[in-house]
């Protein structure tokens, strides 16, 4: 399990994205991350990650499958 302190530099997925922050409070089990310009967000321990590369890895676990592409015209019925 990753240990956070309050100041430590972090990385959390945000729509299949790694965002950068910094950790300003502890609560428990919980963080308060802050992140851009004046964006903040709680989250637990286990959703953040120490370096860009794990939570990259991380996304890429997440990420919902293509769908498949149709081979044939949307007008040709099976008869």
């Amino acid at each position: 399990m990753n240990q956070f302190k309050i100041g430590d530099e972090c990385y959390f997925i945000q729509t299949y994205k790694p965002v950068k922050g910094i950790v300003t409070r502890k609560s428990g089990e919980f963080l308060v991350i802050k992140y851009g310009e004046g964006k903040g967000i709680r989250l637990r321990a286990t959703r953040l990650f120490k370096t860009e590369e794990e939570a990259v890895a991380e996304a890429i676990k997440r990420m919902p499958p293509q769908p498949q592409r149709r081979h044939s015209n949307p007008y040709m019925y099976d008869h």
